[in-house]
């Protein structure tokens, strides 16, 4: 405060003395001019006539002089307003999308929640994110980035009302500020309003793009009594959901939004305490060879058991440690515990399965996991080829060309790679090409209800023939119905995981029950999948009969 008064008295201080040189220069010029010109006047006059004529043009003179001179301090006046101006003005525009950037959202929201008063009606906010932004920006290049977004904000400001104030707020993050509000209902009616005027995609370059907005509501004074908490809590909420939804949405601030900010504070003080006294286990899910419906490998998968909270489940706590940066010393603890596990079996003799490691973006940008693999490996005595590290293809989709030289390199310590969730990072198959993975695993969403859908039976087969022609295996995950396991196996599928054979299982359980059965694996399963066989004549059967090896 007394910084910005002194702020402020200065510049009064600098413009009276601005003004006083103007009002002097202006005092010695005029007095120059009085003083010199009436002795030019004199010495150069030889009448009293000459010397009325000569005055007469002399003070014309002056005066058409000073008129130059004080337009053209006008001029000047007028085009540092103008350019002052145009600086407040884009200072408080979003330069992309014309709209309104933050600060006068907050002002807005401010402004609005001062005039209600103790008014029964509310203030209310709709944020918006807008999906998969960072890769369709990739796709589309930074020009076409651009006009998406304005776009988009053409289409939510003509669905937005005359009274409410459409602003954006930073990169994918679109604001509606509710001019006049009675409820939430009205709140959720005009969200959902903006979300269905993007059910048809938006044009850039020739390119149609389908765009998916996820939105949270907040109203005052339940979610918060300011600009900056309503904006906080909203953001909060849009987070906590984003990890958790799959789909667009538009929904309400919850209760639990309002206090995941503590308890996002205690989450990562326990998650910091988690990784330095490494409390974190796996659970394995079985991976089946369809060729005879036996044991192909397992995937690890993180847990956290915790006294106080239970089981922290990864879509909690995988997000945070992703914000702030704590994956590659989480990823080094689940490589070490399956290297453990596989030294540990391989010792007392039992079977050999590969086991699977799935690794993040973050850990293969960090530059450590080179050394991470290669460490773990060598310190436990485990081959690689019992090894095979699952990355996404949304990343490999961000820099391929990165990408690529980390994937050889990966590969060269003797691991197997497989690219993870294939078919939702929306990439060409001719970037895929130069990979050399070993696996390609399709989603739970490829799978589900395959044997309903003809559509989907041909998305896979496509998927096998690709993948088998660039010498790659096939891993359906999400198998949780025989009907879905009959489909992918007659598709040529090699390998399958899902809750039909196993959920994920504590490795001691996974030990007992599936490196040494009692009786033969998944015999009921093989049952059933050869009766449906024999109701479908002409199905190719795959599965050896009396194989029970594991």
């Amino acid at each position: 405060m007394r910084f910005e008064y002194h702020t402020e008295a200065g510049q009064h201080r600098k413009s009276l003395v601005v003004a006083v040189i103007v009002a002097l220069l202006y005092l010695l010029i005029s007095a120059v001019w009085i003083l010199f010109s009436d002795y030019a006047a004199a010495k150069l006059s030889s009448s009293q006539e000459q010397l009325l004529l000569i005055q007469q043009y002399k003070g014309l003179g002056f005066v058409s002089v000073m008129t130059l001179l004080i337009a053209w301090l006008v001029y000047n006046v007028h085009q540092r307003g103008v350019i002052m101006e145009n600086a407040m003005q884009h200072i408080r525009t979003d330069l992309v999308t014309g709209l309104a950037n933050r600060v006068v959202a907050e002002e807005f929201i401010n402004n609005r929640l001062q005039s209600l008063g103790y008014s029964i009606e509310h203030c209310g906010t709709i944020l918006f994110n807008i999906r998969e932004f960072k890769r369709i920006n990739l796709s589309v290049g930074r020009s076409g980035g651009d006009s998406l977004l304005y776009e988009i904000a053409q289409r939510i400001k003509k669905i937005a009302r005359p009274t409410d104030l459409v602003a954006r707020l930073e990169n994918d993050r679109l604001l509606i500020v509710l001019g006049s509000l009675t409820n939430q209902r009205v709140a959720l009616t005009v969200g959902n309003k903006i979300q269905d005027a993007f059910k048809n995609p938006v044009t850039v370059n020739g390119i149609e793009v389908q765009i998916e907005l996820q939105g949270v509501v907040a109203m005052a004074p339940e979610n918060g009594r300011t600009a900056f908490e309503l904006l906080d809590a909203s953001e909060r909420a849009l987070y906590r959901n984003k990890t958790k939804r799959n789909k667009a949405y538009v929904e309400l601030v919850s209760k639990e939004d309002l206090e995941s900010r503590v308890g996002n504070l205690e989450l990562e003080a326990e998650l910091r305490r988690a990784i330095r006294e490494k409390k974190f286990t796996i659970a394995l899910q079985p991976q089946v060879d369809l060729d005879n419906l036996t044991l192909a490998g397992a995937e690890a998968l993180i847990r956290w058991q915790t006294p106080e909270r239970g089981n922290i489940p990864p879509v909690e706590f995988i997000p945070l440690a992703e914000t702030l940066g704590l994956i590659p010393e989480i990823t080094e603890q689940v490589l070490d515990a399956v290297c453990c596990c596989i030294d540990d079996w391989n010792k007392r003799g039992l079977p050999e399965i590969r086991m699977s490691v799935n690794l993040s973006g973050i850990d293969l940008k960090s530059g450590r996991i080179l050394d991470m693999v290669s460490d773990c490996l060598n310190l436990h005595h485990v081959p690689g080829r019992l090894i095979t590290l699952e990355i996404t293809e949304t990343w490999l989709m961000e820099d391929p060309n990165l990408a690529l030289g980390l994937i050889h390199r990966l590969r060269d310590l003797g691991p197997r790679l497989a690219i993870d969730d294939f078919g939702t990072g929306y990439s060409a198959l001719s970037q895929l090409i130069d990979f050399p993975f070993d696996f390609v695993k399709f989603d739970r969403p490829f799978v589900s209800g395959v044997d309903h859908s003809p559509k989907k039976a041909k998305v896979l087969s496509a998927i096998q023939r690709m993948s088998s022609t660039l010498g790659a295996q096939t891993v359906a995950e999400g198998v949780e119905t025989i009907g879905e396991l009959a489909v992918v196996e007659e598709l040529g599928i090699n390998e399958v995981q899902g809750y039909l054979f196993s959920k994920p299982v504590p490795s001691a359980e996974f030990e007992t029950t599936f490196l040494k059965p009692e009786q033969p694996l998944f015999a009921d399963i093989r049952e059933k999948l050869e009766k449906i066989k024999a109701e479908k004549p002409g199905h190719a059967i795959r599965i050896k009969r009396g194989s029970n090896a594991t």
